[in-house]
């Protein structure tokens, strides 16, 4: 839980929605990971992290500071 302490639990919003459709339009992406660069994008998240090379240079387009772990 420790981890987790300070996550932000983010609602499927028209703002989040349309931004993840704009994310897969623009970019090669799943669906979960267009849903989460919306909900970092529509939170205005500091950091955008993720594994996902893909995702992470989607992100970067979006605006995110990205951190390819």
């Amino acid at each position: 839980m420790a981890d987790i302490e300070d996550a932000v639990l983010c609602d499927l919003t028209p703002a989040v929605l349309a931004q993840a459709i704009s994310s897969l339009e623009n970019n090669v992406l799943r669906a979960m990971d267009a849903l989460h660069i919306g909900s970092a994008v529509t939170l205005k998240a500091d950091m955008f992290v993720s594994a996902d090379k893909r995702q992470c240079e989607a992100a970067t387009r979006a605006g995110l500071r990205v951190e390819l772990v």
